[in-house]
């Protein structure tokens, strides 16, 4: 059995983004099989797709290194995700399902809708993928999803947000255990709110955090000049899901080995290179004095923030960094250079119901 071979397949099939760990458990599975293709084909299927469940022929090979490598017919876990292998005489089953983790909190200016524009800008291969205003994460997962990138970094200045990725990726069980004791009701989330989230510990805060989100108006994140969360109780038909977690599990795999950076966008991505991208996805400029609910710090981002960004934009462009960034028109002068296109991006976090109309974005591709 040629080893250094699986390897080579494994490698081209997968970019080479699973861990030490969950390749020495692929070889131990498959790595004595005197039938390599076959088993290397199905190793592989049982990643791609979504529901599988199909028999394969393979003797008596899985027999064999079931009971010489493993021991039993339980499932092993690979790239966080869990593969069941039933064996039998001469065929062996294996069912796959994946959760893709998506963001876990609604946040203004969320991409879901405008992915697509954003997506095909960027490159397919990334060596560092770089989002420093990362929000909710749409297009960070969608990347991930897709193993775009081998290395990411994402960062935000809000630290209550880059707190609690740092906890759902560093301490998820805690904050499990945390969300699961929160209710929906005006006199908690009151109660809530008006807790110095400085007083809390990290998981204590990154719960107060996600509640605060599920359960405010419109999942709206603005705070007043004080630092103070001030958006009143949301009042919704359903009963919203304080603790999904389910996909708060598959969100913590995704962040694995990602760094994430309490900092604003020229720290968090100075070190890129032509061989990364950046998405720069800032709080976009208002169309009107009540759409201006982009102020996630109590410092907000000011119009000459904007004219910086651009500069430095503009600079990662000419260093032929490949760089792609979202914005409302009115930041439309400040990339006269750049290749600008513009979308329908409804707004749907406005309080307004003039401000929920259907609006243009501009999505700006630097020079490649």
């Amino acid at each position: 059995m040629n080893i250094d071979y699986i390897e080579k397949v494994l490698v081209s099939t997968f970019g080479g983004r699973f861990s030490i760990i969950d390749k020495a458990k692929i070889l131990l599975k498959f790595g004595r099989t005197t039938n390599a293709d076959a088993d290397i084909k199905t190793t592989i299927a049982s990643f791609q797709g979504t529901e599988i469940n199909e028999t394969f022929a393979t003797g008596n090979t899985v027999d064999s290194i079931v009971s010489d490598d493993i021991g039993d017919t339980g499932p092993i876990t690979i790239e966080g995700h869990t593969v069941n292998l039933v064996t039998g005489a001469t065929s062996f089953k294996r069912t796959r399902s994946i959760m893709r983790a998506k963001p876990f909190i609604k946040w203004a200016g969320g991409k879901r809708r405008v992915a697509n524009h954003v997506l095909e800008r960027l490159p397919k291969e990334i060596e560092t993928y770089y989002e420093p205003f990362v929000g909710g994460g749409y297009i960070f997962f969608a990347l991930a999803a897709e193993k775009r990138f081998e290395n990411a970094v994402i960062g935000d200045t809000n630290l209550e947000l880059i707190n609690t990725y740092r906890v759902i990726r560093d301490d998820l069980n805690d904050l499990i255990r945390r969300l699961t004791g929160y209710q929906y009701s005006k006199e908690e989330y009151l109660a809530t709110r008006a807790i110095d989230p400085e007083n809390l510990c990290l998981q204590g805060r990154a719960a107060r955090f996600i509640y605060l989100n599920k359960c405010c108006f419109n999942g709206l994140y603005r705070t007043n000049k004080k630092g103070q969360f001030n958006v009143p109780f949301g009042k919704f038909k359903s009963t919203p899901k304080i603790c999904d977690e389910e996909n708060l599990r598959a969100v913590s795999e995704v962040l694995q080995g990602v760094d994430i950076a309490h900092d604003d966008y020229k720290e968090t991505s100075w070190i890129a290179s032509s061989r990364d991208a950046i998405y720069f996805d800032p709080p976009y400029m208002p169309l009107s004095k009540t759409a201006n609910f982009t102020s996630y710090t109590k410092d907000g981002f000011t119009r000459e923030n904007q004219e910086e960004l651009a500069a430095y934009f503009t600079q990662c462009a000419r260093a032929q960094i490949p760089v792609v960034l979202s914005n409302s028109t009115e930041a439309k002068s400040f990339y006269t250079e750049h290749d600008i296109t513009l979308i329908d991006g409804p707004r749907s976090i406005a309080g307004s119901s003039v401000d929920r109309k259907t609006v243009k974005e501009i999505i700006v591709t630097g020079d490649r």
